[in-house]
């Protein structure tokens, strides 16, 4: 539901996801926010192999979360 308080759950990293252990209990959570799954940059599905991750920082990491949560605080109309 679009009104449900917001969950970005920031997993995984580097190269690692945690959705397949996090699905068996979000079906609780959900009942009262709307989840929102985030795969850093090199990690879990967004990992392509041979990729050169050298420039990642903690920044940049930062910097792609902060723009993350501002659309979906956009997409959903809350703070």
């Amino acid at each position: 539901m679009t009104r449900n308080p917001i969950v970005i759950f920031v997993h995984g990293g580097p190269g690692c996801s945690e959705i397949p252990y996090v699905r068996e209990y979000q079906d609780l959570l959900e009942k009262n926010f709307t989840i929102v799954h985030y795969d850093q940059r090199g990690s879990g599905k967004s990992y392509h192999f041979f990729e050169d991750y050298s420039n990642l920082s903690t920044g940049l990491l930062v910097d792609d979360l902060l723009a993350l949560t501002d659309y979906v605080a956009d997409k959903f109309g809350q703070d």
